[in-house]
Parts: C-alpha cells; sequence; structure tokens
C-alpha cells in the first residue's frame, strides 16, 4: 500500500507522457529524465525518506503555498492539499525554468489551477516546514 499519493492534472501528464518521455539527460548521467522522474515518484509514493532541497522544496513565494518534486533534470510543480498527498499541475525540465525563468508563471498557474477547483478550505497546507507536508 501505498502511503503517499501523486496526482498529475490533465496537462502535467501530457507533458510527462510527451515531451519528458523523449528528453533527453542535460547532466549526461546514466538515468533519463523519465527515468529520473519515474524513482523519484517511487520513492515518494511508497514512503522512502526525501531530503529537503534535493528531491522536494517549497517555492518563492512562501505564501503561494506551491511546491515542486525534484531530480537533477525534472521539475515536478504544485501542491499538497494535505499531508503525503502531491498535486502536481506543471512539469518542467531544469534548463527551460532556469533560461526561460518559468518558475513565476509555473506558481501563479498552480495557484490558479488550485483556486479554481472546488474544494473545501485550506485548500493547500500553509506551514513551510518540510514536515508538514511529508
Amino acid at each position: 500500500m501505498p502511503s503517499r499519493f501523486v496526482y498529475f492534472t490533465p496537462e502535467a501528464r501530457a507533458w510527462f507522457e510527451h515531451t519528458l518521455m523523449v528528453a533527453p539527460s542535460d547532466r549526461g548521467k546514466h538515468l533519463s529524465p523519465v527515468e529520473e522522474a519515474d524513482l523519484l515518484l517511487t520513492d515518494f509514493v511508497i514512503g522512502r525518506p526525501m531530503a529537503y532541497s534535493l528531491d522536494y522544496r517549497k517555492l518563492d513565494p512562501l505564501g503561494h503555498h506551491v511546491w515542486e518534486l525534484k531530480t537533477i533534470d525534472v521539475r515536478l510543480i504544485g501542491w499538497f492539499p494535505r499531508k503525503a498527498t502531491f498535486i502536481a499541475v506543471c512539469g518542467r525540465l531544469k534548463r527551460e525554468l532556469k533560461r526561460a525563468g518559468l518558475y513565476q508563471p509555473c506558481i501563479l498557474h498552480t495557484t490558479w489551477f488550485r483556486a479554481n477547483l472546488d474544494l473545501d478550505e485550506p485548500r493547500a497546507i500553509t506551514g513551510v516546514n518540510h514536515h508538514d507536508v511529508l
């Protein structure tokens, strides 16, 4: 039984299936970006310990309550509606985020997406401590 859950929006799922599946590694490592993401998601779901800032972190501005799950090449941006449950809204390769400055649009898109769902309040975990979400 999984101890954590990951959900993908249709947009994030399409990015995963179409873009990430064919993306080359930027770092020349043994794993492709899709393999990196698969390992990260497997570790997340089965409840393996995760390192804050290395595997996941809360993004600035903190008041938007947007987090990222991350690998060397991959960033999955979304939020935690409750402890141990992550909803991925945007998927990006690290090189895209750094070059094009796309963190802010992904953060805004995540908050917009969340605001347009019929969710009970609070819609997201508002804590800043990594123990609040995992």
